[in-house]
């Protein structure tokens, strides 16, 4: 069967660069890690279980980088793993995310509750040979953010979706055509917005319970990216 591509904007505005796979998990520490990260409900940070003020935040992870750099296995191979509460915010984790990539680190896990997102950064460049991306029509999705850091609302190209619950249906409508495939897409968001409803998106477009009871599979790598390029590819992998 034929690779088929989507055009997709999962946007909202910008958060970080990275290649990803966005997985339902527990939010354990990284047994891999060198370093984790803790961000709380106000944006509080805790480096490795030690408080740490966002002041004195750079310089730390840059001793850690260079502690790190001296021994075998080096800053690039090293997982910074970031656990952040849902109510703290993209800003919150943006910040931890360019401080370390300032450092050199180039390997990430961000854990908000049952969500994981695993990703590299920068940004790779796109894969060779994608598929015809006129395959399937565009879909532009919008997550907005409220003041409080809400999720106000999400359209799709020009047309309103009331729920999350309903950005599911509409995906399954579109990608759940191709019984057995599944997509990898990208997923961009408001600085305001709170982590938890990033959390809840990931729920609803990772995947679905189908009537026989069985997981179904829906935009399975999610990866979190840079601002910049408002069109991303959401490649349709069909079933072998």
């Amino acid at each position: 069967m034929k690779t088929i591509a989507v055009i997709v904007v999962l946007a909202v505005a910008s958060l970080f660069g990275g290649r990803a796979v966005a997985q339902s998990e527990s939010p354990a520490k990284d047994k891999a890690s060198a370093v984790n990260i803790e961000i709380s409900a106000a944006g509080s940070l805790r480096v490795d279980g030690l408080e740490t003020q966002k002041s004195t935040f750079k310089s730390l992870l840059r001793r850690k980088a260079k502690a790190i750099r001296a021994g075998i296995r080096g800053v690039q191979k090293t997982v910074v793993a970031i656990t952040a509460d849902g109510e703290a915010t993209f800003r919150d984790v943006r910040l931890v995310i360019r401080v370390a990539q300032d450092s050199l680190f180039e390997q990430f896990a961000l854990h908000i509750g049952k969500a994981t997102f695993r990703f590299d950064a920068p940004l790779a460049a796109p894969a060779e040979g994608l598929p015809d991306v006129n395959a399937l029509p565009p879909l532009r999705v919008r997550l907005h953010a409220g003041k409080d850091g809400s999720l106000l609302r999400i359209v799709v190209n020009d047309r309103e979706l009331p729920s999350l619950i309903a950005l599911q249906q509409f995906l399954i409508g579109i990608i759940g055509k191709y019984p057995g495939s599944h997509a990898v897409g990208n997923l961009l968001s408001d600085d305001g917005l709170k982590l938890k409803h990033l959390a809840a998106a990931h729920e609803k477009v990772n995947g679905y319970i189908d009537a026989n009871g069985k997981r179904r599979e829906l935009i399975k790598n999610i990866r979190p990216i840079a601002g910049g390029s408002e069109i991303e590819v959401i490649e349709v992998i069909p079933a072998r």
